[in-house]
């Protein structure tokens, strides 16, 4: 068996409950608010199962034997690879790219992450073993991945440096050879060079809804770049509230 449009719409009538505009929806599939959403979605799943696409869009699941989108597959090769991209060719295709969110996106992140177990198990093996279970038993299964990015919870009455959670603005909260880890909303990028790097959060910036980085470079005292983010920006961005970048 194949996943379809028909077995993909099914398969959201699982009991989860939706409120819109004060209301609980009876069923999301063919509410005017969700379904054409739905039907686009499933059109995707239609056109893998049909059978003149099989081979392109799909390959044998080698935990359940059934056949799955091609974008659960680990590519071995050069021509693996092309084999896959096929898949988010055609897909991107069928919408003209206007699908954002569409099954490849969250997959190829998930896939990515069990090709790179390595890393995962010199830092936790714990938490690889996570990795390993959660692409075996669910991803691959042919589910459609997704996340939602939602505005910080913060209390609006006061300013960035009197929330309860600290790095509700990003922030660093690890350091060690390799590098730093930020913690907190996505509002500031930076590419930070080879060499000793740190972060750096001074207190009057944050008072005054700012953030600040400062790179320093093998160790010198130089600053080589500075960044500025006033509330007013802030709260025309969407963060994620949970993010992690190392």
């Amino acid at each position: 068996m194949v996943k379809n449009g028909r077995t993909h719409i099914e398969s959201l009538r699982d009991g989860r409950r939706i409120f819109i505009d004060g209301e609980s929806v009876v069923d999301h599939t063919q509410h005017p608010a969700f379904r054409h959403a739905v039907a686009t979605a499933a059109s995707l799943y239609e056109y893998q199962a049909q059978p003149e696409n099989l081979d392109t869009m799909t390959f044998v699941s080698p935990t359940s034997g059934d056949r799955v989108s091609r974008i659960w597959q680990l590519p071995t090769s050069l021509a693996e690879l092309v084999e896959r991209r096929r898949v988010l060719e055609r897909w991107a295709e069928l919408t003209c790219g206007m699908l954002g969110r569409s099954p490849d996106h969250v997959a190829s992140c998930i896939s990515g992450m069990y090709m790179g177990l390595d890393l995962f198990e010199r830092h936790s093996p714990a938490r690889a073993s996570a990795v390993r279970e959660y692409f075996s038993t669910r991803a691959i299964s042919d589910l459609y991945l997704t996340y939602v990015i939602i505005n910080p919870q913060a209390d609006r009455s006061k300013d960035a440096s009197q929330q309860s959670d600290e790095f509700l603005v990003a922030g660093v909260c690890d350091e060690d050879r390799e590098g730093i880890t930020i913690r907190g909303a996505k509002m500031l990028g930076t590419r930070l060079s080879a060499g000793q790097r740190s972060i750096r959060r001074r207190d009057s910036a944050a008072q005054a809804g700012r953030g600040e980085v400062q790179r320093h470079r093998d160790g010198a005292a130089q600053r080589e770049g500075a960044a500025r983010f006033s509330r007013a920006s802030r709260s025309r961005r969407t963060p994620s509230r949970c993010s992690t970048t190392r």
